[in-house]
């Protein structure tokens, strides 16, 4: 008897490093066992525009080119999508024979709303002098189609191009002097200018 416990007492203690070893692999390879892993950059970042530019949906600022009355409107500028802008700009000047600008255009560009890039440009505008003491009033209705390209660097916006615009309408009071007349009659085809400021919001 005292040899059987003896060999028995000798089994039980080899087989018990052995449960030991196999437990620990076992709660090595569980996997609630593993430290949490940080997020993904790339997923963090997803979404967010290269080089830092943030998206801009609104603008605002000074528009400049070959229209009257003073070749300068104020302008607004709204982005719905990407690649995507209409702008409405104008003036006006009171006094006698008031005179008014209200323009609008929409703007394509190759590139992303937020990037530095090339455009094309289309629009309306129409320009109206109230009759002033003399007797002269004008309506003009132009139709610019330009292209160019707007530079962005933080919160400026800076545009330059050029282009055609059609004059659609040209109604300007008759000869109302004495003894002589001149009146000019504007080519249908005129030059088109696009030079802009604008603040990003």
């Amino acid at each position: 008897m005292k040899h059987s416990a003896r060999f028995l007492l000798l089994g039980l203690a080899a087989l018990a490093p052995r449960s030991v070893v196999a437990d620990a692999s076992n709660t090595a390879a569980t996997p609630a066992s593993e430290p949490d892993r940080a997020p993904d950059a790339a997923a963090v970042t997803k979404g967010e525009p290269e080089g830092g530019d943030r998206v801009s949906i609104v603008s605002a600022g000074l528009r400049a080119g070959i229209f009257p009355p003073i070749f300068t409107a104020l302008e607004i500028s709204f982005r719905p999508v990407n690649q995507l802008a209409m702008s409405a700009y104008g003036m006006y000047l009171g006094g006698d024979g008031a005179r008014l600008l209200v323009a609008a255009s929409l703007t394509a560009q190759l590139t992303a709303s937020h990037q530095s890039g090339w455009y094309l440009s289309t629009g309306v505008l129409h320009y109206d002098q109230s009759r002033n003491s003399k007797g002269f009033y004008e309506t003009m209705v132009l139709v610019p189609l330009t292209a160019g390209y707007v530079h962005r660097s933080g919160s400026l916006e800076l545009q330059l191009g050029a282009g055609a615009q059609l004059l659609a309408l040209d109604d300007t009071s008759p000869c109302t002097g004495i003894f002589w007349c001149f009146k000019f009659n504007a080519p249908t085809v005129l030059p088109a200018l696009d030079l802009g400021v604008r603040y990003r919001f």
